[in-house]
């Protein structure tokens, strides 16, 4: 009985051990929830507008622009979703392959830039389909789409230059 008490116990230890590591290997590794082309999310304006694989619709590239420069204090814009913020679905589009080359974050809203930035909630694949629900202006000077991964099911907001054709067609109401 006292043998197999502490045979229980430390396979138990054991047990517990396992898990621990599996907890510091996620918090290390961040779950592998960082998409490779990361530093994507940092490109300049220009950067973006000169490796664009497409054109570049004229709301988001005014918008952007207005980001860019001195914004018009008298001209209603959109505005970037805080952490948190999900966008409604106006666009109710599926586009395959949504990612243009890589991986790509979504993330909990549109800060990608501090220490402070919005946690990725998951990473479209290269090869993976997105529902496109609506887009905005992040505080980042670019323009973000809100979509849905249909592999995973998880809802989040990508940089539109790293989006098939640049993400949503509609702005979101905010």
């Amino acid at each position: 009985m006292n043998t197999s008490m502490r045979f229980v116990g430390k396979r138990a230890i054991g047990v517990i051990s396992g898990l621990a590591a599996i907890a510091f290997y996620v918090a290390v590794s961040g779950c592998g929830l960082e998409a490779p082309n990361d530093s994507a999310e940092q490109q300049s304006l220009s950067e973006v507008v000169a490796s664009a694989k497409f054109e570049i619709p004229s709301a988001k590239m005014k918008a952007m622009e207005d980001a860019a420069g001195a914004i018009d204090p008298g001209r209603p814009g959109p505005q970037h979703a805080p952490c948190g913020t999900a966008g409604p679905n106006l666009d109710h589009a599926i586009h395959a392959d949504a990612p243009v080359s890589g991986a790509v974050n979504q993330r909990n809203g549109t800060i990608a830039l501090t220490s402070t930035n919005c946690p990725i909630l998951g990473v479209l694949q290269e090869t993976d389909d997105a529902e496109y629900f609506c887009w905005t202006l992040a505080n980042d000077g670019f323009t973000w789409t809100y979509a849905r991964s249909i592999r995973t099911g998880v809802r989040g907001w990508s940089r539109d230059n790293l989006l098939d054709g640049f993400g949503a067609v509609n702005q979101c109401p905010f």
